[in-house]
């Protein structure tokens, strides 16, 4: 199943798709329609990690919801150090708002130079962003995410994480 959902074409695929991500109030059809160029964007992305149609709509929640609610598994793997990913995040917020242009080149080269002035790997990083832009460990490439979520949407959710790991009272 998965390696028909990843060859089929998308014409074929949306059809099947789009009644599932309306059931589930995601969108509507006339907000699919109106973002359609993003909305197939989207499916050819999540339907590379899918094997049912379930699947794809259960990883596009995070592109549709306003807010998200995070993986707590996600939490305890990738945010265990509540001050560091903090940091982390704020840091990469900092970054991502300084670019202009919101594509994956620019955002790579931000991420990466900020991993670069941190001297940490990359996915240090990446990981921690995954989980604070879609509340999972899983997700398409981390640049695509942020493609995808749009830059609004993705510092609400960068400001977001880190309130939600900053200490209660």
């Amino acid at each position: 199943n998965g390696q028909h959902l990843s060859l089929v074409a998308l014409s074929d695929l949306e059809p099947r798709v789009t009644p599932a991500i309306v059931t589930a109030g995601l969108a509507t059809q006339s907000e699919l329609d109106s973002r359609r160029d993003w909305y197939l964007s989207l499916l050819d992305l999540l339907r590379v990690r899918a094997r049912r149609i379930g699947d794809i709509v259960r990883q596009a929640v995070p592109y549709f919801a306003e807010n998200i609610d995070y993986d707590p598994e996600a939490v305890a793997k990738q945010w265990k150090e509540a001050d560091v990913v903090i940091a982390i995040l704020e840091d990469a917020r900092a970054s991502l708002s300084e670019v202009a242009d919101w594509t994956t080149p620019a955002l790579e080269e931000a991420l990466r130079a900020l991993a670069e002035r941190r001297q940490i790997a990359a996915g240090k990083i990446f990981q921690p962003l995954r989980v604070a832009l879609t509340g999972l460990t899983v997700s398409p490439g981390i640049f695509d995410v942020l493609v995808l979520l749009g830059r609004e949407k993705s510092l609400r959710r960068l400001d977001a994480a880190t309130q939600f790991l900053r200490p209660k009272g």
